[in-house]
Protein backbone atom coordinates (compact mmCIF):
# COMPACT_ATOMS: atom_id res chain seq x y z
CA UNK A 1 0.00 0.00 0.00
CA UNK A 2 1.13 3.49 -0.85
CA UNK A 3 1.88 6.28 1.42
CA UNK A 4 -0.29 9.32 1.53
CA UNK A 5 1.52 12.31 -0.10
CA UNK A 6 2.14 15.07 1.99
CA UNK A 7 0.81 18.53 0.86
CA UNK A 8 4.60 19.45 0.09
CA UNK A 9 4.57 16.61 -2.33
CA UNK A 10 0.95 17.53 -3.96
CA UNK A 11 2.30 21.37 -4.05
CA UNK A 12 5.52 20.35 -5.75
CA UNK A 13 3.92 17.92 -7.74
CA UNK A 14 1.47 20.49 -8.91
CA UNK A 15 4.25 22.86 -9.60
CA UNK A 16 5.86 20.40 -11.88
CA UNK A 17 2.71 19.93 -14.06
CA UNK A 18 2.26 23.40 -14.72
CA UNK A 19 5.67 23.45 -15.82
CA UNK A 20 5.42 21.07 -17.92
CA UNK A 21 2.16 22.76 -19.43
CA UNK A 22 3.17 25.82 -19.96
CA UNK A 23 6.46 25.08 -21.88
CA UNK A 24 3.83 22.67 -23.96
CA UNK A 25 2.18 25.79 -24.63
CA UNK A 26 5.37 27.78 -25.32
CA UNK A 27 6.33 25.38 -27.58
CA UNK A 28 3.13 25.09 -29.79
CA UNK A 29 3.38 28.59 -29.77
CA UNK A 30 6.82 28.73 -31.42
CA UNK A 31 5.63 26.16 -33.79
CA UNK A 32 3.30 28.92 -35.01
CA UNK A 33 5.47 31.38 -35.00
CA UNK A 34 7.73 29.82 -36.75
CA UNK A 35 5.23 29.17 -39.18
CA UNK A 36 3.80 32.46 -39.67
CA UNK A 37 7.79 33.46 -40.07
CA UNK A 38 8.17 30.87 -43.51
CA UNK A 39 5.14 31.61 -45.31
CA UNK A 40 6.82 35.60 -45.09
CA UNK A 41 8.33 36.28 -49.38
CA UNK A 42 12.05 35.34 -48.92
CA UNK A 43 12.69 39.23 -49.95
CA UNK A 44 10.85 40.55 -46.70
CA UNK A 45 13.12 37.83 -44.60
CA UNK A 46 16.07 39.32 -46.48
CA UNK A 47 15.20 42.87 -45.43
CA UNK A 48 14.06 41.94 -41.79
CA UNK A 49 17.28 40.25 -41.51
CA UNK A 50 19.52 43.48 -42.33
CA UNK A 51 17.70 45.20 -39.51
CA UNK A 52 19.53 42.84 -36.59
CA UNK A 53 22.53 40.71 -35.74
CA UNK A 54 22.79 37.23 -36.14
CA UNK A 55 22.65 36.59 -32.67
CA UNK A 56 19.66 38.45 -32.51
CA UNK A 57 17.73 37.98 -35.57
CA UNK A 58 14.24 37.44 -35.60
CA UNK A 59 15.14 34.11 -37.95
CA UNK A 60 17.53 33.34 -35.35
CA UNK A 61 14.89 33.61 -32.04
CA UNK A 62 12.28 31.64 -34.54
CA UNK A 63 14.49 28.70 -34.76
CA UNK A 64 16.52 28.49 -31.63
CA UNK A 65 13.29 29.71 -29.41
CA UNK A 66 11.76 26.32 -30.72
CA UNK A 67 14.42 24.16 -29.94
CA UNK A 68 14.98 25.37 -26.63
CA UNK A 69 11.76 24.74 -25.50
CA UNK A 70 11.98 21.44 -27.23
CA UNK A 71 15.04 20.89 -24.68
CA UNK A 72 13.50 21.95 -21.80
CA UNK A 73 10.65 19.67 -22.03
CA UNK A 74 13.20 16.76 -22.58
CA UNK A 75 14.86 17.93 -19.45
CA UNK A 76 11.91 18.92 -16.92
CA UNK A 77 12.91 16.58 -14.17
CA UNK A 78 16.17 18.44 -13.88
CA UNK A 79 14.96 22.01 -14.52
CA UNK A 80 12.00 21.15 -11.58
CA UNK A 81 14.63 19.77 -9.09
CA UNK A 82 14.68 22.96 -7.19
CA UNK A 83 10.93 23.16 -6.38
Amino acid sequence: MKRPRTKEEIRIAQQKKLVSKNLQKISQLMSKVEDLYNELPISVKNQIAGFHSYNTSLSSIVRWGQQNTDELLGSIDKITDDL
